[in-house]
Protein backbone atom coordinates (compact mmCIF):
# COMPACT_ATOMS: atom_id res chain seq x y z
CA UNK A 1 0.00 0.00 0.00
CA UNK A 2 2.79 2.48 0.67
CA UNK A 3 2.58 4.15 -3.25
CA UNK A 4 -1.21 4.75 -2.02
CA UNK A 5 -0.39 5.94 1.32
CA UNK A 6 2.78 7.95 0.96
CA UNK A 7 1.45 11.21 -1.45
CA UNK A 8 -1.28 11.78 1.74
CA UNK A 9 1.57 12.60 4.26
CA UNK A 10 3.26 15.96 2.53
CA UNK A 11 6.33 17.87 4.42
CA UNK A 12 5.44 20.68 6.30
CA UNK A 13 6.30 23.04 3.73
CA UNK A 14 3.76 21.26 1.71
CA UNK A 15 1.16 21.82 4.59
CA UNK A 16 1.97 25.29 4.75
CA UNK A 17 2.11 26.30 1.11
CA UNK A 18 -1.55 24.83 0.92
CA UNK A 19 -2.43 26.61 4.01
CA UNK A 20 -1.64 30.07 2.38
CA UNK A 21 -3.14 29.53 -0.99
CA UNK A 22 -6.27 28.19 -0.06
CA UNK A 23 -6.56 31.30 2.56
CA UNK A 24 -5.06 33.58 -0.20
CA UNK A 25 -2.34 35.07 1.88
CA UNK A 26 -1.24 37.51 -0.50
CA UNK A 27 2.21 38.47 0.81
CA UNK A 28 5.30 38.64 -1.66
CA UNK A 29 7.77 36.59 1.24
CA UNK A 30 5.60 34.20 0.25
CA UNK A 31 5.01 34.01 -3.81
CA UNK A 32 8.51 34.39 -3.78
CA UNK A 33 10.91 31.85 -6.13
CA UNK A 34 12.38 31.06 -2.70
CA UNK A 35 8.83 30.32 -1.15
CA UNK A 36 7.75 28.24 -3.77
CA UNK A 37 10.98 26.01 -3.29
CA UNK A 38 10.07 25.43 0.38
CA UNK A 39 6.40 24.65 -0.71
CA UNK A 40 7.18 22.36 -3.24
CA UNK A 41 8.66 19.80 -0.30
CA UNK A 42 11.00 18.49 -2.66
CA UNK A 43 14.01 17.56 -0.26
CA UNK A 44 16.45 19.01 -3.80
CA UNK A 45 15.03 22.43 -3.58
CA UNK A 46 15.64 23.22 0.29
CA UNK A 47 15.49 26.84 1.74
CA UNK A 48 18.13 28.96 4.09
CA UNK A 49 16.72 28.75 7.80
CA UNK A 50 16.37 32.59 7.62
CA UNK A 51 14.08 32.20 4.04
CA UNK A 52 11.75 29.61 6.10
CA UNK A 53 11.76 32.05 9.14
CA UNK A 54 10.14 34.80 6.49
CA UNK A 55 8.43 32.69 5.02
CA UNK A 56 6.39 30.92 8.44
CA UNK A 57 6.57 34.86 9.72
CA UNK A 58 4.55 35.94 6.53
CA UNK A 59 2.16 33.70 7.24
CA UNK A 60 2.08 34.59 11.10
CA UNK A 61 1.77 38.33 10.33
CA UNK A 62 -1.36 37.49 7.81
CA UNK A 63 -3.18 35.59 10.82
CA UNK A 64 -2.54 38.60 13.17
CA UNK A 65 -3.40 41.00 10.99
CA UNK A 66 -6.74 39.49 10.61
CA UNK A 67 -7.54 39.64 14.43
CA UNK A 68 -6.61 35.71 15.10
CA UNK A 69 -3.66 36.82 18.06
CA UNK A 70 -4.03 39.83 20.01
CA UNK A 71 -0.56 41.65 21.20
CA UNK A 72 0.24 41.04 24.67
CA UNK A 73 0.09 44.22 27.17
CA UNK A 74 4.25 45.92 27.04
CA UNK A 75 6.47 44.46 29.12
CA UNK A 76 4.81 40.88 29.56
CA UNK A 77 7.89 38.69 28.96
CA UNK A 78 8.50 40.54 26.06
CA UNK A 79 6.30 38.58 24.26
CA UNK A 80 4.85 40.23 20.92
CA UNK A 81 2.26 38.53 18.91
CA UNK A 82 3.68 37.81 15.44
CA UNK A 83 6.82 36.32 16.65
CA UNK A 84 5.29 33.97 19.64
CA UNK A 85 2.96 33.27 16.18
CA UNK A 86 5.71 32.14 14.56
CA UNK A 87 7.07 30.32 16.47
CA UNK A 88 4.47 28.08 17.52
CA UNK A 89 3.71 27.44 13.69
CA UNK A 90 7.43 26.57 13.26
CA UNK A 91 7.33 24.10 16.33
CA UNK A 92 4.29 22.17 15.06
CA UNK A 93 6.16 22.21 11.06
CA UNK A 94 9.13 20.34 12.77
CA UNK A 95 7.13 18.34 14.77
CA UNK A 96 5.06 17.09 12.02
CA UNK A 97 8.23 16.38 9.79
CA UNK A 98 10.05 14.35 12.79
CA UNK A 99 6.32 12.17 13.35
CA UNK A 100 6.48 11.92 9.32
CA UNK A 101 9.30 10.47 9.19
CA UNK A 102 9.05 8.32 11.94
CA UNK A 103 5.50 7.43 10.36
CA UNK A 104 6.20 6.55 6.70
CA UNK A 105 8.08 3.31 6.43
CA UNK A 106 5.90 2.10 9.39
CA UNK A 107 2.24 2.69 8.04
CA UNK A 108 0.20 -0.50 7.55
CA UNK A 109 -2.91 -1.11 5.91
CA UNK A 110 -4.48 1.58 5.52
CA UNK A 111 -6.67 2.41 2.52
CA UNK A 112 -6.91 6.03 1.25
CA UNK A 113 -10.27 5.96 2.00
CA UNK A 114 -9.23 5.51 6.10
CA UNK A 115 -5.97 7.91 6.23
CA UNK A 116 -8.44 10.41 7.63
CA UNK A 117 -8.26 8.84 10.73
CA UNK A 118 -4.79 9.10 10.42
CA UNK A 119 -4.73 12.73 10.12
CA UNK A 120 -7.38 13.07 12.31
CA UNK A 121 -5.38 11.62 15.52
CA UNK A 122 -2.52 13.99 14.74
CA UNK A 123 -4.94 16.54 14.56
CA UNK A 124 -6.44 16.03 18.08
CA UNK A 125 -3.28 16.23 19.68
CA UNK A 126 -2.26 19.45 18.05
CA UNK A 127 -6.14 20.83 19.52
CA UNK A 128 -5.10 20.23 22.73
CA UNK A 129 -2.01 21.99 22.20
CA UNK A 130 -3.89 24.52 21.02
CA UNK A 131 -6.48 24.98 23.55
CA UNK A 132 -3.20 25.43 26.45
CA UNK A 133 -1.92 27.89 24.40
CA UNK A 134 -5.15 29.95 23.89
CA UNK A 135 -6.12 29.40 27.22
CA UNK A 136 -2.69 31.04 28.67
CA UNK A 137 -2.83 33.53 25.86
CA UNK A 138 -6.11 34.61 26.75
CA UNK A 139 -4.62 35.36 30.42
CA UNK A 140 -1.78 36.93 28.84
CA UNK A 141 -3.62 39.84 27.32
CA UNK A 142 -6.06 40.04 29.27
CA UNK A 143 -9.07 39.50 27.53
CA UNK A 144 -12.21 37.24 28.32
CA UNK A 145 -13.12 33.68 27.83
CA UNK A 146 -16.25 35.41 25.49
CA UNK A 147 -13.56 35.63 22.71
CA UNK A 148 -14.02 31.77 22.25
CA UNK A 149 -17.34 32.45 21.44
CA UNK A 150 -16.75 32.86 17.79
CA UNK A 151 -16.30 29.26 17.41
CA UNK A 152 -20.11 28.68 18.03
CA UNK A 153 -20.03 30.36 14.77
CA UNK A 154 -17.64 29.08 12.50
CA UNK A 155 -19.35 26.28 10.53
CA UNK A 156 -19.95 27.96 6.77
CA UNK A 157 -23.66 28.28 7.41
CA UNK A 158 -23.67 29.40 10.99
CA UNK A 159 -21.22 31.88 9.84
CA UNK A 160 -23.90 34.05 7.89
CA UNK A 161 -26.50 33.60 10.92
CA UNK A 162 -23.70 35.00 12.73
CA UNK A 163 -23.83 38.43 10.17
CA UNK A 164 -27.17 38.44 10.43
CA UNK A 165 -27.81 38.12 13.78
CA UNK A 166 -25.29 41.45 14.23
CA UNK A 167 -27.11 43.16 11.75
CA UNK A 168 -30.64 42.13 13.35
CA UNK A 169 -29.25 43.02 16.62
CA UNK A 170 -28.30 46.73 15.50
CA UNK A 171 -31.51 47.31 13.94
CA UNK A 172 -30.53 47.35 10.44
CA UNK A 173 -33.03 46.65 7.83
CA UNK A 174 -31.99 44.61 4.79
CA UNK A 175 -32.24 47.65 2.44
CA UNK A 176 -30.11 49.61 4.46
CA UNK A 177 -27.54 46.90 4.74
CA UNK A 178 -27.18 46.86 1.27
CA UNK A 179 -26.81 50.10 0.87
CA UNK A 180 -24.06 50.34 3.38
CA UNK A 181 -21.79 47.97 2.13
CA UNK A 182 -22.41 49.21 -1.08
CA UNK A 183 -23.05 45.48 -3.06
CA UNK A 184 -26.16 44.09 -4.46
CA UNK A 185 -28.88 42.55 -2.74
CA UNK A 186 -28.16 38.98 -3.85
CA UNK A 187 -24.20 39.23 -2.76
CA UNK A 188 -25.79 40.20 0.91
CA UNK A 189 -28.02 37.40 0.86
CA UNK A 190 -25.45 34.84 -0.41
CA UNK A 191 -23.59 35.87 2.30
CA UNK A 192 -26.39 35.96 5.40
CA UNK A 193 -27.69 32.89 3.97
CA UNK A 194 -25.79 31.05 2.21
CA UNK A 195 -22.74 30.89 3.80
CA UNK A 196 -20.55 33.12 1.17
CA UNK A 197 -17.02 34.71 2.68
CA UNK A 198 -17.03 38.67 2.06
CA UNK A 199 -13.97 39.90 1.01
CA UNK A 200 -11.66 41.53 3.66
CA UNK A 201 -12.68 44.85 2.23
CA UNK A 202 -16.51 43.74 2.49
CA UNK A 203 -15.50 43.08 5.73
CA UNK A 204 -14.39 46.20 6.86
CA UNK A 205 -17.40 48.06 5.16
CA UNK A 206 -19.99 45.45 6.95
CA UNK A 207 -17.94 46.88 10.21
CA UNK A 208 -18.42 50.02 9.68
CA UNK A 209 -22.05 49.76 8.79
CA UNK A 210 -22.67 47.48 11.84
CA UNK A 211 -20.92 50.23 14.08
CA UNK A 212 -22.61 52.91 12.45
CA UNK A 213 -26.17 51.83 14.49
CA UNK A 214 -23.73 51.57 17.94
CA UNK A 215 -20.56 52.88 19.13
CA UNK A 216 -18.45 54.16 16.59
CA UNK A 217 -15.71 52.61 18.96
CA UNK A 218 -17.11 49.29 18.09
CA UNK A 219 -15.88 49.19 14.28
CA UNK A 220 -12.19 47.93 15.08
CA UNK A 221 -13.64 45.40 17.41
CA UNK A 222 -15.81 44.83 14.65
CA UNK A 223 -13.55 44.22 11.84
CA UNK A 224 -11.31 41.99 14.26
CA UNK A 225 -13.76 39.42 15.01
CA UNK A 226 -15.56 39.51 11.31
CA UNK A 227 -11.79 38.48 10.23
CA UNK A 228 -11.21 36.08 12.70
CA UNK A 229 -14.49 34.45 11.97
CA UNK A 230 -14.37 34.27 8.60
CA UNK A 231 -10.60 33.05 8.93
CA UNK A 232 -10.97 30.59 11.42
CA UNK A 233 -14.27 28.98 9.14
CA UNK A 234 -11.86 28.93 6.12
CA UNK A 235 -9.42 26.91 7.96
CA UNK A 236 -12.43 24.65 9.56
CA UNK A 237 -13.11 24.10 5.69
CA UNK A 238 -9.56 23.56 4.65
CA UNK A 239 -9.65 20.11 7.29
CA UNK A 240 -12.98 18.88 6.62
CA UNK A 241 -11.62 17.87 2.97
CA UNK A 242 -8.97 15.97 5.05
CA UNK A 243 -11.23 14.56 8.27
CA UNK A 244 -14.86 15.10 7.71
CA UNK A 245 -17.47 18.02 8.86
CA UNK A 246 -18.20 15.22 11.67
CA UNK A 247 -14.92 15.47 12.74
CA UNK A 248 -14.24 19.07 12.74
CA UNK A 249 -17.67 19.96 14.44
CA UNK A 250 -16.04 17.50 17.57
CA UNK A 251 -12.54 18.94 17.28
CA UNK A 252 -13.60 22.61 17.39
CA UNK A 253 -16.21 21.89 20.31
CA UNK A 254 -13.39 20.29 22.25
CA UNK A 255 -10.98 23.38 21.43
CA UNK A 256 -13.44 25.82 22.83
CA UNK A 257 -14.41 22.86 25.68
CA UNK A 258 -10.24 22.71 26.63
CA UNK A 259 -9.06 26.09 26.86
CA UNK A 260 -12.40 27.08 28.71
CA UNK A 261 -11.81 24.56 31.02
CA UNK A 262 -7.36 25.05 31.07
CA UNK A 263 -8.28 28.59 31.67
CA UNK A 264 -10.12 28.15 34.89
CA UNK A 265 -7.58 25.60 35.95
CA UNK A 266 -4.70 28.37 35.50
CA UNK A 267 -6.92 30.59 37.88
CA UNK A 268 -7.56 27.81 40.85
CA UNK A 269 -3.50 26.24 40.28
CA UNK A 270 -0.92 27.71 42.54
CA UNK A 271 2.12 28.33 40.83
CA UNK A 272 5.72 28.81 42.51
CA UNK A 273 6.62 31.37 39.59
CA UNK A 274 5.19 34.68 38.56
CA UNK A 275 2.04 34.33 36.15
CA UNK A 276 2.54 36.19 33.92
CA UNK A 277 6.01 33.56 33.41
CA UNK A 278 3.50 30.72 33.44
CA UNK A 279 1.64 32.25 30.89
CA UNK A 280 4.40 32.51 28.35
CA UNK A 281 5.68 29.72 28.97
CA UNK A 282 2.52 27.86 28.13
CA UNK A 283 1.64 29.95 24.98
CA UNK A 284 5.76 29.53 23.51
CA UNK A 285 5.33 25.15 24.22
CA UNK A 286 1.94 24.34 24.88
CA UNK A 287 1.61 20.70 25.72
CA UNK A 288 5.49 20.28 25.86
CA UNK A 289 5.66 23.16 28.61
CA UNK A 290 6.32 22.31 32.20
CA UNK A 291 3.69 23.52 33.65
CA UNK A 292 1.05 21.43 31.04
CA UNK A 293 1.35 18.16 33.30
CA UNK A 294 -1.17 19.53 36.14
CA UNK A 295 -3.25 21.06 33.53
CA UNK A 296 -3.71 17.88 31.16
CA UNK A 297 -4.15 15.89 34.28
CA UNK A 298 -6.84 18.10 35.50
CA UNK A 299 -8.72 17.76 31.64
CA UNK A 300 -7.84 14.16 31.93
CA UNK A 301 -10.33 13.75 35.13
CA UNK A 302 -12.99 15.87 33.45
CA UNK A 303 -12.70 14.31 30.27
CA UNK A 304 -15.56 10.85 29.89
CA UNK A 305 -14.65 9.84 26.39
CA UNK A 306 -12.17 7.58 26.63
CA UNK A 307 -10.64 8.27 22.91
CA UNK A 308 -10.13 11.43 24.10
CA UNK A 309 -8.71 10.33 27.68
CA UNK A 310 -5.83 8.82 25.68
CA UNK A 311 -5.55 12.19 23.22
CA UNK A 312 -4.60 13.92 26.52
CA UNK A 313 -2.18 11.54 27.94
CA UNK A 314 -0.16 11.33 24.63
CA UNK A 315 -0.44 15.25 23.80
CA UNK A 316 2.53 15.87 26.47
CA UNK A 317 4.86 12.81 25.86
CA UNK A 318 4.60 10.75 22.61
CA UNK A 319 2.48 12.06 19.91
CA UNK A 320 4.20 9.35 17.13
CA UNK A 321 3.14 6.39 18.88
CA UNK A 322 -0.19 7.85 19.63
CA UNK A 323 -1.00 7.90 15.97
CA UNK A 324 0.70 4.68 14.95
CA UNK A 325 -1.43 3.56 17.35
CA UNK A 326 -4.48 4.81 15.71
CA UNK A 327 -3.16 3.31 12.21
CA UNK A 328 -2.52 0.25 14.02
CA UNK A 329 -6.39 0.05 14.78
CA UNK A 330 -7.39 0.62 11.39
CA UNK A 331 -5.40 -2.31 10.39
CA UNK A 332 -6.54 -4.42 12.58
CA UNK A 333 -10.82 -3.44 12.00
CA UNK A 334 -10.10 -3.64 8.19
CA UNK A 335 -8.21 -7.39 9.13
CA UNK A 336 -11.25 -8.22 11.46
CA UNK A 337 -13.86 -7.07 8.64
CA UNK A 338 -12.25 -9.63 6.21
CA UNK A 339 -11.88 -12.55 8.51
CA UNK A 340 -15.93 -12.10 9.30
CA UNK A 341 -16.43 -12.39 5.62
CA UNK A 342 -14.73 -15.20 4.90
CA UNK A 343 -15.79 -16.80 8.43
CA UNK A 344 -12.31 -17.14 9.45
CA UNK A 345 -11.04 -19.17 6.33
CA UNK A 346 -7.50 -18.83 4.94
CA UNK A 347 -7.08 -15.24 3.80
CA UNK A 348 -4.21 -15.48 1.10
CA UNK A 349 -3.84 -11.61 0.39
CA UNK A 350 -3.59 -10.80 3.63
CA UNK A 351 -1.12 -13.29 4.96
CA UNK A 352 -3.33 -14.62 7.38
CA UNK A 353 -3.69 -18.39 7.80
CA UNK A 354 -4.38 -18.53 11.35
CA UNK A 355 -6.76 -16.19 12.55
CA UNK A 356 -6.56 -17.04 16.10
CA UNK A 357 -2.52 -16.72 15.66
CA UNK A 358 -2.87 -13.34 14.08
CA UNK A 359 -5.19 -12.15 16.99
CA UNK A 360 -1.74 -12.92 19.39
CA UNK A 361 0.70 -11.39 17.00
CA UNK A 362 -1.60 -7.82 16.63
CA UNK A 363 -1.69 -7.75 20.44
CA UNK A 364 1.87 -7.79 20.36
CA UNK A 365 1.63 -5.17 18.23
CA UNK A 366 -0.92 -2.91 20.02
CA UNK A 367 1.65 -3.62 23.82
CA UNK A 368 4.97 -2.31 21.64
CA UNK A 369 3.42 0.60 20.68
CA UNK A 370 2.44 1.14 24.26
CA UNK A 371 6.06 -0.24 25.83
CA UNK A 372 4.69 -3.01 27.66
CA UNK A 373 7.51 -5.39 25.89
CA UNK A 374 7.25 -8.36 28.22
CA UNK A 375 3.66 -8.98 27.67
CA UNK A 376 4.18 -8.05 23.85
CA UNK A 377 6.75 -11.45 24.32
CA UNK A 378 4.48 -13.52 25.71
CA UNK A 379 1.86 -12.61 23.01
CA UNK A 380 4.00 -12.94 19.75
CA UNK A 381 5.16 -16.14 20.96
CA UNK A 382 1.44 -17.67 21.49
CA UNK A 383 1.13 -16.34 18.17
CA UNK A 384 4.27 -18.76 17.25
CA UNK A 385 3.14 -21.07 18.91
CA UNK A 386 -0.61 -21.78 17.05
CA UNK A 387 1.00 -20.63 14.01
CA UNK A 388 4.69 -22.27 13.51
CA UNK A 389 5.12 -21.88 9.57
CA UNK A 390 4.30 -18.11 9.64
CA UNK A 391 7.86 -16.31 9.40
CA UNK A 392 6.38 -13.02 10.61
CA UNK A 393 5.42 -14.27 13.76
CA UNK A 394 8.92 -16.03 14.72
CA UNK A 395 10.45 -12.47 12.93
CA UNK A 396 8.67 -10.41 15.27
CA UNK A 397 9.69 -12.98 18.64
CA UNK A 398 13.10 -12.68 17.47
CA UNK A 399 13.48 -8.77 17.14
CA UNK A 400 12.26 -7.99 20.06
CA UNK A 401 13.85 -10.68 21.92
CA UNK A 402 17.18 -9.47 20.19
CA UNK A 403 16.61 -6.04 20.95
CA UNK A 404 15.55 -6.18 24.27
CA UNK A 405 18.56 -8.62 24.89
CA UNK A 406 21.37 -6.09 23.36
CA UNK A 407 19.58 -3.42 25.60
CA UNK A 408 20.39 -5.45 28.98
CA UNK A 409 23.57 -6.91 27.68
CA UNK A 410 21.60 -10.97 27.88
CA UNK A 411 23.54 -12.82 25.50
CA UNK A 412 21.26 -15.69 25.82
CA UNK A 413 18.32 -13.86 24.70
CA UNK A 414 20.10 -12.10 21.87
CA UNK A 415 21.14 -15.90 21.04
CA UNK A 416 17.05 -16.38 20.90
CA UNK A 417 16.50 -13.43 18.77
CA UNK A 418 18.87 -14.55 16.21
CA UNK A 419 17.73 -17.80 16.12
CA UNK A 420 14.21 -16.89 15.73
CA UNK A 421 14.92 -14.42 12.97
CA UNK A 422 16.82 -17.18 11.45
CA UNK A 423 14.09 -19.67 11.41
CA UNK A 424 11.99 -16.74 9.90
CA UNK A 425 14.11 -16.59 6.56
CA UNK A 426 14.03 -20.21 6.55
CA UNK A 427 10.46 -20.14 5.99
CA UNK A 428 10.51 -17.17 3.18
CA UNK A 429 13.80 -16.99 1.90
CA UNK A 430 12.58 -14.37 -0.49
CA UNK A 431 11.58 -11.82 2.49
CA UNK A 432 14.31 -9.06 3.22
CA UNK A 433 13.40 -8.14 6.87
CA UNK A 434 14.77 -11.08 8.82
CA UNK A 435 18.09 -10.81 6.95
CA UNK A 436 18.56 -7.15 7.60
CA UNK A 437 17.17 -7.93 10.97
CA UNK A 438 19.79 -10.66 11.87
CA UNK A 439 22.44 -7.75 10.46
CA UNK A 440 20.89 -5.47 13.15
CA UNK A 441 20.75 -7.38 16.19
CA UNK A 442 24.84 -8.56 15.51
CA UNK A 443 25.43 -4.96 15.18
CA UNK A 444 23.21 -3.39 18.33
CA UNK A 445 25.48 -6.54 20.19
CA UNK A 446 28.45 -5.16 19.63
CA UNK A 447 29.72 -7.60 16.57
CA UNK A 448 30.09 -5.29 14.43
CA UNK A 449 32.45 -7.30 11.97
CA UNK A 450 30.38 -10.34 12.40
CA UNK A 451 27.18 -7.83 10.99
CA UNK A 452 28.93 -6.35 8.27
CA UNK A 453 29.76 -10.03 6.63
CA UNK A 454 26.36 -11.62 7.24
CA UNK A 455 25.02 -8.15 5.60
CA UNK A 456 27.41 -8.55 2.73
CA UNK A 457 26.78 -12.10 2.09
CA UNK A 458 22.78 -11.55 1.88
CA UNK A 459 22.05 -11.66 -2.09
CA UNK A 460 19.23 -9.78 -4.14
CA UNK A 461 17.80 -12.76 -4.20
CA UNK A 462 16.65 -13.01 -0.69
CA UNK A 463 14.77 -10.05 -1.94
CA UNK A 464 14.81 -7.12 -2.80
CA UNK A 465 17.95 -4.99 -0.82
CA UNK A 466 15.57 -2.03 0.64
CA UNK A 467 16.61 0.89 2.46
CA UNK A 468 16.73 -0.42 6.06
CA UNK A 469 18.79 -2.98 4.68
CA UNK A 470 21.69 -0.56 3.55
CA UNK A 471 20.96 1.78 6.42
CA UNK A 472 22.19 -1.72 8.77
CA UNK A 473 25.14 -2.18 6.36
CA UNK A 474 26.60 1.89 6.77
CA UNK A 475 25.54 2.03 10.62
CA UNK A 476 27.89 -1.58 10.49
CA UNK A 477 30.34 0.19 8.84
CA UNK A 478 29.97 3.56 10.92
CA UNK A 479 30.89 1.71 14.26
CA UNK A 480 34.29 0.01 12.51
CA UNK A 481 34.81 3.69 11.20
CA UNK A 482 34.70 2.32 7.97
CA UNK A 483 33.61 5.73 6.89
CA UNK A 484 34.72 5.80 3.28
CA UNK A 485 32.34 2.79 2.49
CA UNK A 486 29.82 3.70 4.94
CA UNK A 487 28.67 6.74 3.30
CA UNK A 488 27.60 4.76 -0.12
CA UNK A 489 25.75 2.27 1.77
CA UNK A 490 24.03 5.51 3.71
CA UNK A 491 23.49 6.95 0.06
CA UNK A 492 21.99 3.55 -1.34
CA UNK A 493 19.65 3.64 1.40
CA UNK A 494 18.30 7.25 0.96
CA UNK A 495 18.21 6.91 -2.72
CA UNK A 496 15.31 4.30 -1.32
CA UNK A 497 14.27 6.45 1.72
CA UNK A 498 15.41 9.85 0.84
CA UNK A 499 13.74 11.89 4.23
CA UNK A 500 14.85 9.54 7.08
CA UNK A 501 16.36 12.33 9.62
CA UNK A 502 18.49 10.04 11.25
CA UNK A 503 20.18 8.70 7.65
CA UNK A 504 20.19 12.36 6.50
CA UNK A 505 22.56 12.81 9.40
CA UNK A 506 24.51 9.64 9.34
CA UNK A 507 25.54 10.59 6.21
CA UNK A 508 26.33 14.36 6.42
CA UNK A 509 28.84 12.88 9.44
CA UNK A 510 30.31 10.46 7.07
CA UNK A 511 30.75 12.85 4.55
CA UNK A 512 32.89 15.17 7.04
CA UNK A 513 34.78 12.08 8.34
CA UNK A 514 35.68 11.00 4.75
CA UNK A 515 36.99 15.00 3.70
CA UNK A 516 33.84 15.65 1.55
CA UNK A 517 32.27 18.99 2.46
CA UNK A 518 29.71 19.53 -0.64
CA UNK A 519 28.24 16.14 0.45
CA UNK A 520 28.51 17.00 4.12
CA UNK A 521 27.05 20.26 3.61
CA UNK A 522 24.06 18.90 1.26
CA UNK A 523 23.20 16.55 3.82
CA UNK A 524 23.32 18.99 6.77
CA UNK A 525 20.91 21.17 4.76
CA UNK A 526 18.41 18.38 3.88
CA UNK A 527 18.45 17.14 7.94
CA UNK A 528 16.32 19.80 8.90
CA UNK A 529 14.24 19.92 6.38
CA UNK A 530 12.96 15.98 7.00
CA UNK A 531 12.78 16.69 11.21
CA UNK A 532 16.10 15.83 12.40
CA UNK A 533 15.95 17.01 16.12
CA UNK A 534 17.27 20.16 17.25
CA UNK A 535 20.10 18.01 18.94
CA UNK A 536 21.64 16.18 15.60
CA UNK A 537 20.98 20.05 13.93
CA UNK A 538 23.28 21.40 16.93
CA UNK A 539 25.85 18.59 15.97
CA UNK A 540 26.01 19.37 12.39
CA UNK A 541 26.57 22.94 13.18
CA UNK A 542 29.38 22.60 15.72
CA UNK A 543 30.91 20.11 12.88
CA UNK A 544 30.13 22.64 10.70
CA UNK A 545 32.48 25.02 12.72
CA UNK A 546 35.29 22.90 12.97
Amino acid sequence: MEPEVTPQLPTSGQILGFFAKSLGISDPRIQSRTARRYFSGHLKNQVKESSRAEIIGAIADALVNVGLAATPPVGDEGLSASPALATIIDQHAVNWDRLRAFLRPRMMRVLPHHLPAVWQAYVRLAVIDLALRVAAHIHLVGASLTVLDLLNWINVNRRGAYLNSKRSKVGISLNSFVEAVEVNDKTVEAWLYHGARPSDENLARIATALASKSEPSERNRLVRDLRALYWISDVAEILEQFIGTEAVGEIVGQLRRYASLVYRFIDEETFTEPRPTVFANLVKLGAHSRFAGLLLTALINSEPNDVWKEDLLAAGSDWVHRVLGVNLQIDQAEVDALIRETDGRVLKDWDISNPKAHAHYRRSMELQIQGRIDEALAEVAKAAELDPLDPANHFTLGSVKGTVGARNGDEALVAEGLEACWLAATLDPKWIVPWTEIGWLLLESGREREAVRHLRSVRPECGPLDSNYYNALGMALWELGEFTECLPALESSLELNADNPHIVVAAAVAAWQTGDSVKFNRYRKIARHVGASNKCNRLLELVKCN
